[in-house]
Formats: C-alpha cells, sequence, structure tokens
C-alpha cells in the first residue's frame, strides 16, 4: 500500500517537473529572443 502510493506521488511529481522544467525552457528562451 504505501509503496503504490509512493509511487503515484513519484509520477505527478515527475510530470510536474517535467511541465515546470518546460514551460521554464519556453520562458527562458522568450526572454532571450527579447533580449537578442
Amino acid at each position: 500500500m504505501i509503496v503504490s502510493i509512493t509511487k503515484k506521488e513519484l509520477s505527478i511529481i515527475i510530470y510536474l517537473g517535467a511541465l515546470l522544467g518546460g514551460i521554464i525552457g519556453l520562458f527562458q528562451g522568450f526572454v532571450t529572443v527579447l533580449i537578442g
């Protein structure tokens, strides 16, 4: 039970991390274009 909950939370954390990383990457690219 504990393992299944941990796996579910881990997958959610990985998904949110990837989503956040993508948003930050797009934002950095946008800022670079603006400055450049």
